[in-house]
């Protein structure tokens, strides 16, 4: 006989969840909650088709537990309401017995979870975010036409009128007319300017990795509000760069394995590794202005750069030093030049010397020299020779690889300092003597890796908990909807949303709590408190409310 009850129960369980599950998924998909968390800013019609493949079952990881739970109180809740719990226990059947297809739903339910939770939706969203990438230029041109502007990483572009050139399989290109660009540095705006015209090219990346981008800005006028300096230019050229995986390497899409490889090893995360590369350039070019600054202000007073291509011999009566960059403004500059056989001589009022990050050229660091300022240029071998400029852009020169102590990168743990140390949160690590920019970039990398790892570890916690928390959930709002015999569907939704509700807050608010140092054991507690509260809940109403 329970056998029977037990398989009548079970039948429309699965009636009733079935149902509410398909409604909710096609819902939450298609009215686009699923495809806002991805963050495909802005997608074609044929995208958004394409993607609905892989967006429904994260869609359906969602809205299961939902409807598990929504089902166990308008199943029990309409048996009570219909005096069948009432007439089981006057035939002596064991009330407990019959919670055992709630039981066996909540367990079916919270593997299904587990298991798409922590390995299967991050596999989906490689995919989705593969598809994106292929069409990356058709995105980043969509967004220029409807919303006008794009942002990557800390440079924002803005464009009046776009024109997109795909017809080439190796290299798409967008073209743009009455380009404005700003330039951030952790939120703040360093440098902004105008363009005429800019031409965008995305290259193929190899063996089918994300494309390789590369922009050039022509009349260009712009700003270095740090310096408050205006500079114009007939050609301005961004160098190449890969885009990133926008979606893949944030942690809360990453398997469980992986969260527990980067929760031991935070710096062998790509996006870590990306931002270190990062700081690792602001040191590299610190290190260049510093010894640029030595080499002038010495003995010899001299400063020599020199390739394969091109030899400069550089003095300057005055080095002013940027305390936050170190970068070095020269003053009442002579630079001799020798190049394909032939020696020029440049007198300047000043002299600005920049670093170029080229990391998809043969040589990955270049030194750019600008002269200004009543630029005067003679020839060694006819000094009658003498040319006049306002301003003056000498050959670009490779950085010499024989300088290993501006080249070479700093080690990790003098860079960050010690990691695992418990005080490392609260410490303040010690200037290395490169300028305040430096300095500011490395605690800001050193917080963001400990956050990441605590970000990690709160992430991990929640997804156990949630899979965790169907199993009390459900037989709570099944017992519930004994006692209050729920058969009616608002019934039914609050009996199921009370305990959901409870557990839900907890999770979100203990992951927001386990972000920070300070609360981040106080936060994994609240993550599973709520589960506690709710596994209480169950053995008072079983042991003591249910049996009445």
């Amino acid at each position: 006989m329970i056998r029977t009850l037990q398989f009548y129960v079970t039948r429309e369980l699965l009636k009733t969840f079935t149902l509410t599950a398909v409604g909710l998924t096609l819902t939450f998909s298609l009215c686009g909650g699923v495809l806002n968390m991805i963050q495909a800013e802005v997608l074609t019609a044929v995208q958004v088709l394409r993607m609905l493949a892989f967006v429904l079952p994260i869609a359906l990881t969602l809205t299961l537990p939902v409807s598990a739970l929504f089902a166990c109180a308008i199943v029990y809740g309409r048996m009570s309401a219909d005096n069948e719990i009432d007439a089981c226990r006057a035939s002596g059947v064991n009330i407990h017995r019959l919670l055992l297809p709630a039981v066996g739903l909540s367990i079916a339910t919270a593997a299904f979870t587990y298991t798409f939770t922590n390995h299967l939706i991050p596999r989906f969203i490689r995919q989705v975010d593969a598809m994106v990438q292929s069409d990356i230029q058709k995105i980043i041109f969509q967004a220029l036409s409807t919303r006008g502007y794009v942002k990557y990483r800390d440079l924002v572009l803005y464009a009046g009128q776009t024109e997109l050139f795909d017809e080439d399989p190796e290299v798409k290109t967008i073209r743009i007319t009455r380009a404005a660009f700003l330039e951030l540095e952790h939120g703040s705006l360093t440098r902004c300017g105008t363009a005429r015209e800019a031409q965008v090219d995305f290259r193929r990346g190899a063996a089918g990795g994300t494309p390789i981008v590369e922009a050039a800005l022509f009349n260009v006028r712009w700003l270095d509000v740090r310096r408050n300096e205006m500079f114009e230019t007939d050609k301005q050229r961004i160098e190449p760069t890969q885009l990133p995986n926008r979606i893949v390497l944030k942690p809360k899409w990453l398997t469980l394995p992986d969260l527990l490889k980067y929760q031991k090893a935070p710096l062998t995360l790509p996006t870590i590794q990306d931002s270190l590369q990062r700081v690792q350039w602001l040191s590299q070019e610190a290190r260049f202005y510093k010894h640029v600054h030595d080499q002038l202000t010495g003995p010899a007073g001299v400063l020599r750069l020199t390739d394969d291509r091109v030899d400069y011999e550089i003095r300057a009566e005055q080095v002013i030093q940027d305390p936050e960059d170190l970068r070095p403004t020269l003053r009442q500059v002579t630079v001799s030049e020798k190049q394909d056989g032939r020696q020029r001589r440049y007198s300047a009022g000043t002299c600005r010397l920049e670093l170029v990050h080229a990391p998809f050229e043969e040589v990955a660091v270049w030194v750019h020299l600008v002269l200004r300022d009543k630029v005067v240029m003679t020839d060694a071998v006819d000094p009658g020779l003498r040319v006049e400029h306002d301003k003056r852009d000498l050959e670009r020169v490779g950085l010499p690889a024989h300088w290993p102590e501006i080249t070479d990168p700093i080690d990790t743990k003098t860079l960050l300092g010690d990691l695992h140390d418990p005080a490392a949160a609260t410490s303040e690590l010690p200037s290395l003597n490169l300028g305040t920019r430096f300095d500011k970039a490395r605690e800001t990398q050193r917080r963001e890796i400990l956050k990441l790892r605590q970000e990690i570890t709160g992430i991990i916690h929640s997804r156990l908990a949630f899979s965790a928390s169907t199993v009390v959930i459900l037989i709570l709002a099944a017992a519930l909807g004994i006692i209050f015999r729920g058969g009616q569907l608002l019934t039914a939704f609050v009996i199921s949303f009370i305990p959901g509700m409870l557990v839900v807050v907890a999770n979100i608010m203990g992951r927001q709590l386990a972000d920070h140092a300070g609360t981040h054991v106080m936060g994994l507690a609240i993550i599973w408190l709520g589960i506690v509260i709710v596994a209480l809940a169950d053995f008072v109403v079983l042991t003591r409310y249910l049996k009445r």
